[in-house]
């Protein structure tokens, strides 16, 4: 993996890895000492907020470099929190 990652940085601007689950498998941890950055995806109203941190303490421990996270699935429907709060919102 790490052969890959330095080839890709050398001939791309960008690289992005997409691992399954940290909770899961050990996979994202090994990729994630290798990888310049970590941006943590979480599934709006899926993911339950004790894996979330479980799996941001793993990261830790391994040093990662977290960057930030990402939240997906938001329901941005007429009758979702999400809605409201940004059809109120000065853009």
């Amino acid at each position: 993996m790490k052969v890959l990652l330095d080839y890709a940085r050398e001939h791309y601007d960008r690289v992005i890895v997409d691992t399954p689950p940290v909770v899961s498998v050990t996979d994202p941890m090994i990729i994630s000492r290798q990888a310049q950055a970590v941006i943590f995806v979480i599934r709006c109203g899926i993911t339950p907020r004790d894996a979330v941190s479980k799996s941001i303490q793993q990261l830790q421990q391994v040093k990662a470099n977290i960057m930030g996270a990402v939240f997906n699935g938001i329901d941005l429907g007429k009758d979702s929190y999400y809605y409201q709060y940004y059809s109120k919102q000065q853009l």
